[in-house]
Protein backbone atom coordinates (compact mmCIF):
# COMPACT_ATOMS: atom_id res chain seq x y z
CA UNK A 1 0.00 0.00 0.00
CA UNK A 2 1.32 3.45 -0.88
CA UNK A 3 1.70 6.29 1.61
CA UNK A 4 -1.22 8.27 0.11
CA UNK A 5 -3.44 5.18 0.51
CA UNK A 6 -2.42 4.87 4.18
CA UNK A 7 -3.15 8.56 4.77
CA UNK A 8 -6.58 8.19 3.17
CA UNK A 9 -7.31 5.05 5.22
CA UNK A 10 -6.28 6.73 8.48
CA UNK A 11 -8.37 9.81 7.69
CA UNK A 12 -11.50 7.81 6.95
CA UNK A 13 -11.19 5.24 9.77
CA UNK A 14 -10.08 7.38 12.72
CA UNK A 15 -10.21 10.98 11.55
CA UNK A 16 -6.44 11.11 12.24
CA UNK A 17 -7.16 10.90 15.99
CA UNK A 18 -4.98 8.47 17.97
CA UNK A 19 -7.61 8.38 20.76
CA UNK A 20 -10.37 6.97 18.54
CA UNK A 21 -12.24 3.93 19.87
CA UNK A 22 -15.02 2.41 17.76
CA UNK A 23 -17.35 -0.41 18.83
CA UNK A 24 -18.03 -2.59 15.82
CA UNK A 25 -20.30 -5.67 15.93
CA UNK A 26 -19.11 -7.06 19.26
CA UNK A 27 -15.49 -6.01 18.97
CA UNK A 28 -13.60 -2.76 19.48
CA UNK A 29 -11.15 -0.97 17.20
CA UNK A 30 -8.42 1.23 18.65
CA UNK A 31 -6.36 4.21 17.61
CA UNK A 32 -5.22 5.75 14.37
CA UNK A 33 -5.35 2.52 12.36
CA UNK A 34 -8.43 1.09 14.15
CA UNK A 35 -6.67 -2.10 15.24
CA UNK A 36 -9.25 -4.70 16.27
CA UNK A 37 -9.29 -6.45 19.67
CA UNK A 38 -10.65 -9.72 18.29
CA UNK A 39 -7.54 -10.51 16.31
CA UNK A 40 -4.69 -8.02 16.74
CA UNK A 41 -4.54 -6.89 20.39
CA UNK A 42 -5.85 -7.82 23.84
CA UNK A 43 -8.17 -6.06 26.25
CA UNK A 44 -10.62 -7.11 28.95
CA UNK A 45 -13.57 -7.16 26.52
CA UNK A 46 -12.47 -10.25 24.57
CA UNK A 47 -10.41 -12.52 26.86
CA UNK A 48 -9.65 -15.01 24.07
CA UNK A 49 -8.36 -12.54 21.50
CA UNK A 50 -5.86 -13.99 19.03
CA UNK A 51 -3.57 -11.05 20.05
CA UNK A 52 -1.39 -11.48 16.96
CA UNK A 53 0.55 -8.29 17.72
CA UNK A 54 1.14 -9.36 21.35
CA UNK A 55 0.16 -6.01 22.83
CA UNK A 56 -2.52 -4.42 24.98
CA UNK A 57 -5.05 -2.50 22.86
CA UNK A 58 -4.72 0.66 24.97
CA UNK A 59 -1.14 1.06 23.69
CA UNK A 60 -2.68 2.11 20.35
CA UNK A 61 -4.31 5.17 21.95
CA UNK A 62 -1.18 7.20 22.66
CA UNK A 63 0.77 9.50 20.35
CA UNK A 64 3.72 7.09 20.01
CA UNK A 65 2.92 5.38 16.71
CA UNK A 66 5.87 2.97 16.81
CA UNK A 67 3.86 0.02 18.16
CA UNK A 68 0.86 0.90 15.97
CA UNK A 69 3.00 0.82 12.82
CA UNK A 70 4.73 -2.41 13.88
CA UNK A 71 1.35 -4.09 14.32
CA UNK A 72 -0.09 -2.76 11.08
Amino acid sequence: ITLPEWVCTVFHTSGCDTQTIVNNNGSTEYGLFQINNKIWCRDNQIPHSRDICGISCDKFLDDDLTDDIMCV
